[in-house]
C-alpha cells in the first residue's frame, strides 16, 4: 500500500505501507543526502577491491569482475590477508606481501592462492620498500578513511539503538552499516598495499606457439647449428637483496612458506572472526525487534534496510563458517567467487540495495528542526529526534 503522506493507522510492529514524504525536499538537499548515502559504499569498494592482474592476454569478461565488488568478497580478503601473515613461517618479504595483495585472473577464474606465489613472483616488476604498509601511502590513507567513517557510523548506530530509533533516518544512512563492517580492514591494515606492479604477459611456457630464440640471432650455418635457448618460466621463488636488486633464484617449495593449516594461532584467529560475525548477526536480530518499543511501527524503509543487511551478514556467516571449518583459507579470493550462484547473489544484493535507496528517498522527510527521518509525523517522534540530533 502506498500513502502520499497521510497518516494511516499502523498495526503493531509492521508498517502501514509506503509513505511518500519527500515532496518538499530541495535539489541541494538531495545532492547532500545522496553524497552521504554513497560515500561509505564508494569507500568500501574502491579501497577494498584488490589490484587485478590479467594473466590471459585478452580482456576480462565483465561478469567475472562483478563478484569482486561484493562486500563479502572484500571482507574475506581482509581476513585471509591477516590469516596468511599469521601462517607465514619465514621472513615476510615485500614481494610476498605484494603477491598476497594482488588478485590474478587466469583463463576462467579469479585467484590469489598461496600455492601460486612461486609462479607469480617471477612476474613482479615493482614491489613495496618495506614489509609493512608505509605511513605516507595511498593504502594507509584508505585505511584512515575507513576508520573515520566506521567509527562515526558505529557511534551513531550505538546511540540510536540505545534510544530505540531505527537504523536509518533517511537516504543518507542507507550504507552506514557497510561503513561499520569496513572496520575489518583494521585487522590486516599494516599488510595491505597497492605499491606493486606485475607483468600482464603470460609465461613463456604457457605459450607453446612462441618459436624458440636462437642464441646467436643469426641463421644457422654448417651441419651443427647452435642449439636454441628455450624460454621457460622458473617454478621457484625469486630472492632479492635489501635494496631490491641483484636478483638470484633459489628453489623453495611453497609448503615451506606457511605453517600447517592446524596452526593454533590461525585457528584462534578464525574463531575470533566467526565470533564477531555471529555477534553482528545476533545484534541485527535484536536491533530490528527492539525499535517498536520506542518508535511504534517500523517504516517500509526501516524494514528493507534491515533485510538488506540481514541477508549480507547471514550469507557471510554461513560462508565463513563452512570455509574456515574446512580449512579453505589459502586464497584471498573467497572460494565461491567463480561460481554462478555467487554472481547471481551479488547482482540480487545490489539490486535490493537500489530498491532500499529508492524507498528511503521516497519516505524521507525533513522535520521542523532540519533533521531527516523516514518516520511519519503521526509517530510523534519529531521532538525526540530534534533533541537527539541537534
Amino acid at each position: 500500500m502506498v500513502s502520499n503522506g497521510t497518516d494511516a493507522p499502523a498495526v503493531g510492529f509492521l508498517s502501514s505501507g509506503l509513505r511518500i514524504q519527500s515532496q518538499n525536499i530541495q535539489i541541494n538537499e538531495w545532492l547532500a543526502q545522496l553524497t552521504l548515502c554513497f560515500a561509505p559504499l564508494a569507500a568500501h569498494i574502491f579501497i577494498g577491491v584488490p589490484t587485478l592482474v590479467n594473466r590471459t592476454g585478452h580482456p576480462i569478461p565483465s561478469h567475472k569482475m562483478i563478484p569482486l565488488f561484493n562486500p563479502i568478497t572484500i571482507l574475506w580478503r581482509y581476513a585471509i590477508i591477516a590469516n596468511r601473515r599469521i601462517q607465514f613461517k619465514n621472513k615476510w618479504t615485500p614481494k610476498v606481501m605484494a603477491a598476497t595483495n594482488a588478485a590474478f585472473f587466469y583463463e576462467k577464474s579469479l585467484s590469489s592462492s598461496e600455492a601460486k606465489i612461486d609462479q607469480v613472483l617471477v612476474l613482479i616488476q615493482r614491489w613495496p620498500s618495506s614489509t609493512r604498509t608505509a605511513i605516507l601511502s595511498i593504502s594507509m590513507l584508505g585505511s584512515l578513511i575507513v576508520v573515520f567513517q566506521g567509527v562515526q557510523a558505529l557511534y551513531e548506530v550505538t546511540i540510536t539503538a540505545r534510544h530505540g530509533f531505527m537504523l536509518s533516518q533517511g537516504v543518507g544512512a542507507v550504507f552506514t552499516p557497510l561503513a561499520i563492517v569496513s572496520l575489518f580492514r583494521l585487522i590486516p591494515a599494516t599488510w595491505i598495499t597497492q605499491d606493486f606492479a606485475f607483468s600482464d604477459e603470460k609465461y613463456c611456457e604457457e605459450d607453446p606457439d612462441i618459436p624458440p630464440i636462437n642464441a646467436t640471432g643469426q641463421e644457422p650455418r654448417g651441419e651443427d647449428p647452435p642449439q636454441p635457448i628455450q624460454m621457460q618460466a622458473l617454478p621457484h621463488r625469486m630472492e632479492v637483496d635489501g635494496d631490491g636488486r641483484n636478483e638470484t633464484s633459489k628453489c623453495t617449495p611453497i609448503q615451506s612458506f606457511f605453517k600447517s593449516k592446524v596452526c593454533w594461532a590461525s585457528m584462534l584467529f578464525r574463531f575470533g572472526i566467526l565470533a564477531v560475525n555471529a555477534a553482528v548477526f545476533v545484534n541485527q536480530c535484536f536491533h530490528i525487534t527492539g525499535h517498536h518499543t520506542f518508535g511504534g511501527t517500523q517504516s517500509v524503509s526501516g524494514l528493507l534496510i534491515h533485510f538488506l543487511y540481514h541477508i549480507m551478514t547471514m550469507v557471510m556467516l554461513v560462508l565463513f563458517t563452512i570455509y574456515f571449518m574446512r580449512g579453505k583459507v589459502q586464497d584471498t579470493m573467497i572460494p565461491c567467487i567463480n561460481s554462478k550462484w555467487y554472481l547471481i547473489y551479488t547482482v540480487i544484493w545490489y539490486a535490493l540495495a537500489v530498491v532500499v535507496v529508492v524507498v528511503n528517498a521516497l519516505e524521507m522527510r525533513r522535520t521542523s528542526c532540519g533533521v531527516y527521518t523516514t518516520y511519519s509525523p503521526s509517530s510523534g517522534l519529531d521532538g525526540e529526534l530534534c533533541r537527539f540530533y541537534s
